[in-house]
Order: structure tokens, then C-alpha cells, then sequence
């Protein structure tokens, strides 16, 4: 029987809503070439080499056979020496759209050749992990079908990422099944390209109720009885001059949109249940394209 490649972070393989992060530092030999990663969590990763940002991932898939991603050195850049890798995942914990509910797992695999021998270096019991500190766990949920908000302190936030980062105090990780991970393949499509745009500046910053941080109301507000059955969500966009603006909307049920207390479209009929939702052969019908829940315009 073959070890499991598969690492987490001890007692929290079925937690919900925590963010584990690993490190490790690894060694390139000279002579390496041909140099790759693969990498697959259960849920969703974020990958640092260096202090460097690399990717986010992973693919959705559905037990038991992952998707991998592979990224040659193209998107890695590594030369021979020591590197420092630093991931971040996250494990709700739940069972979400296209998301398969597993137990926490990371697979991180490091291959190159050596006068034509493939060499490889997999993440096991001697990198170390620890729960990450800046996030706070109590954080609602926007829809029962997807995962938590981000509330995340700032102030929490440290340099791990760093190779001379002192990780000391960090757990050890345990090695976990491999049982729900057994058809892990290669993702069949290439990662879209990236580019970060950061802000020039935050012009407001406000609070709205107990709902901060949320885009529409999460899934215990719409429990509640709602006297009218109709809710209003607002919110401002500043121009500072004239240009052409696009609205991107999505809801699964009856809704308007005003601008400037003028009504711009109108979808479905109140009281309608998910006649809308569910409807796919109106072919006069010319708003709303249809499917899988969401509708957008």
C-alpha cells in the first residue's frame, strides 16, 4: 500500500471556514531543468514562491477525480537554490455549486530532470502549517450554496511568505487520505492570465447594518418574514465625468432597477415563485439569459 501524498493540518480535516496556510522551504538542484508544480487542494489554494503571488486555484471537480494544475517554469521563473513555498487554503467545510465536499487535503508536487531522470518532491509530514491569523471565522454567508465572507484584520497580518520568516511555532502537518483524491489529473484547460490593478485611493468607507462587507443579503436574512416580500438594496457609483457605463445583474427571482429614482429594467412579476427561474423555451423572451440559478442581464 503507497503513502498518501496528501497533507492538511492536524484536527482540522472537516472544520468549517478556516484558512490554513503551509510552508516549506525547497531546494533546485544546479543541473535541474525542465522544472513544474503541480498543485490541488480540496477546496481552493493561493500559491506564493518568494514572497510572489503565482496563482490561484483550483479547478472544481467533483470526487474522485481532481484536477491538478500544472504550472511549468514559464509561470514559475525558479532558478537552481532554495525557495520558499507559501500556500494559503481554504476549507469551508460545506458542499457548494460544482464543488465537491471533501475532507481538508493539499497535493503539492515539485518535478525537474537531472540528465534526463525525472526527479519529484511532494509535500509531506515535514512542512508546517498553522491556522491564519488575520481572518475572522465568524464571518456570514451570502447564499447556502456558496462559501463565507472574507472579514480579514489587517493588523494580523505578517510576512510568512517570506523564506527568513520564522515559522518555528508552526504544527507540523499530518498526512491524510488519498481515498477521495484517487483520479487526480492534469486540469485540461490553461490558467487565464491575470493582471492586478491595485486602487489609487479609497474615497468612502462605511458600514452598513450588521451586513458589511456582503453583496446582497445572506441566506439567514432570507428567512426572515419579510412584510412587503420586497427588500431595497442601494448603493452609489461616482463619475467624474462622462463616460458609458454597464451594468452586470444577476437575481433569481422577481426584481427592478432604478437609477437616479428612474426604473431601467423590471424582471419577472412579483409573486411569479420560480416560474422565470426555471423557464427555458420562451423564445419571445429577450431579457434574462437563462440557467443553473443565476440569470444576468
Amino acid at each position: 500500500m503507497t503513502a498518501s501524498h496528501w497533507i492538511w493540518l492536524a484536527g482540522y480535516e472537516r472544520a468549517k471556514n478556516v484558512y490554513v496556510q503551509f510552508r516549506k522551504l525547497l531546494d533546485i538542484p544546479k543541473a535541474a531543468k525542465d522544472i513544474q508544480v503541480r498543485i490541488c487542494s480540496n477546496e481552493h489554494y493561493r500559491l506564493w514562491i518568494n514572497n510572489k503571488w503565482i496563482k490561484d486555484g483550483a479547478a472544481r471537480f467533483e470526487k474522485p477525480n481532481p484536477y491538478a494544475d500544472v504550472l511549468d517554469n514559464k509561470i514559475l521563473k525558479l532558478k537552481p537554490g532554495q525557495h520558499c513555498f507559501a500556500i494559503q487554503c481554504v476549507q469551508t467545510g460545506l458542499a457548494q455549486h460544482g464543488c465537491a465536499l471533501a475532507p481538508g487535503a493539499l497535493y503539492l508536487e515539485l518535478t525537474y530532470s537531472i540528465n534526463g531522470k525525472t526527479k519529484r518532491v511532494r509535500a509531506d509530514k515535514s512542512w508546517r502549517a498553522r491556522i491564519a491569523p488575520q481572518f475572522q471565522l465568524q464571518a456570514p454567508r451570502k447564499f447556502f450554496a456558496l462559501q463565507f465572507n472574507e472579514y480579514i484584520e489587517a493588523s494580523k497580518l505578517d510576512a510568512w511568505t517570506k523564506a527568513n520568516f520564522d515559522d518555528s511555532d508552526w504544527q507540523r502537518c499530518s498526512s491524510v487520505s488519498d481515498r477521495p483524491f484517487k483520479g487526480l489529473s492534469n486540469r485540461p484547460i490553461p490558467f487565464m492570465d491575470t493582471q492586478v490593478i491595485r486602487p489609487q485611493r479609497i474615497r468612502r468607507y462605511e458600514h452598513y447594518e450588521s451586513y458589511n462587507g456582503i453583496a446582497g443579503l445572506y441566506w439567514p436574512v432570507c428567512n426572515l418574514a419579510i412584510p412587503n416580500k420586497e427588500i431595497t438594496l442601494s448603493s452609489y457609483i461616482y463619475c467624474n465625468k462622462a463616460t458609458e457605463g454597464f451594468v452586470n445583474f444577476a437575481c433569481d427571482n422577481y426584481a427592478r432597477i432604478c437609477i437616479n429614482n428612474k426604473e431601467i429594467l423590471c424582471q419577472g412579476e412579483p409573486d411569479h415563485g420560480f416560474t422565470n427561474h426555471l423557464e427555458t423555451e420562451r423564445k419571445s423572451y429577450k431579457g434574462m439569459q437563462h440557467g443553473h440559478g443565476i440569470r444576468h442581464e
